[in-house]
């Protein structure tokens, strides 16, 4: 709990906390009380810490907070405590890659140089188009100041593509000192949605992207393989279809020996095969959009 003073002689009481127990367990939230008013923030995710902003660092002046930093196990907010309403700055680096858990990596570097703003307008049409309600922000500054970044870009281009386990895809550009979201695309929309299992259907397991032909491949965690090809305009097309039997052939147990030899392998095109039994034993489908 943090307790400061303001020259209008009515203090802070800030602590973390503040909402009743429900069946799912404590919300996570920060309470501020200041004068007669006491206003309850929910948080997206737990309170690790928090601290206050304030016009003097010493506790024998009036402190004045100006805003609250509350680090968050999966976020950092900063909350204006001189706008009503007691708002969040909008972070200028937002880097939430654990939006849904990270389940594979790729790193391109030396891509083309149109490449991150062919990205970049893609993904900010998209935004636009969700439709999706933005919280409101404050209108100041972002109060956070100092230190020094790196280089602001490099002599390269370089992009990170994450999957994550809901199926998602988001691209960012490394270029530069901080890690900025470019695009984010979803592969689950392309499969019907399955009964509810233990593990994620839908995670993404490889990541291949050729920069030249702008060909996006992608291997999920149900035996499935997705091609996408990278259009600046949208566009609405069938998605092909194609099922790629894997087949073996199964040994007897005594066939097991050092001295046994194998027959050739035969190719998927065989019709017949008479040294042995072919048993199918898995199917994968690859799956090619043009969306």
């Amino acid at each position: 709990m943090v307790v400061s003073m303001s020259e209008q002689g009515e203090a802070y009481v800030i602590f973390s906390g503040g909402l009743t127990y429900d069946k799912a367990g404590r919300t996570p939230s920060i309470t501020v009380i200041h004068g007669k008013t006491t206003t309850v923030l929910e948080m997206d995710n737990n309170v690790v810490d928090f601290v206050t902003l304030c016009e003097s660092p010493w506790n024998s002046e009036f402190q004045d907070p100006y805003g609250i930093v509350v680090l968050l196990q999966n976020d950092l907010v900063v909350i204006d405590l001189l706008t009503p309403g007691y708002p969040c700055f909008e972070n200028p680096y937002p880097m939430d890659l654990h939006e849904s858990a990270v389940t594979c990596c790729t790193y391109l570097a030396d891509c083309p140089s149109d490449l991150i703003p062919a990205f970049y307008s893609v993904g900010s049409r998209g935004n636009k188009r969700s439709g999706s309600q933005r919280p409101e922000f404050s209108e100041r500054e972002w109060p956070i100041c100092g230190g020094e970044w790196s280089p602001t870009s490099c002599s390269y281009n370089e992009i990170i593509i994450t999957g994550h386990a809901d199926g998602s895809i988001k691209f960012w550009d490394a270029s530069a000192g901080t890690l900025q979201v470019l695009y984010k695309l979803k592969t689950a929309k392309v499969f019907e949605k399955p009964p509810s299992l233990s593990e994620d259907p839908f995670a993404i397991q490889l990541i291949s992207l050729c920069p030249e032909s702008r060909k996006l491949c992608v291997a999920g965690a149900s035996c499935h393989v997705i091609l996408f090809k990278f259009r600046k305009q949208e566009s609405t097309a069938e998605t092909c279809t194609l099922e790629i039997p894997i087949v073996y052939e199964t040994l007897e147990e005594g066939d097991c020996s050092p001295d046994y030899e194998y027959p050739p392998r035969p190719s998927l095109a065989a019709k017949d095969w008479n040294d042995g039994e072919l048993k199918k034993v898995d199917s994968c489908n690859c799956f090619m959009s043009t969306n």
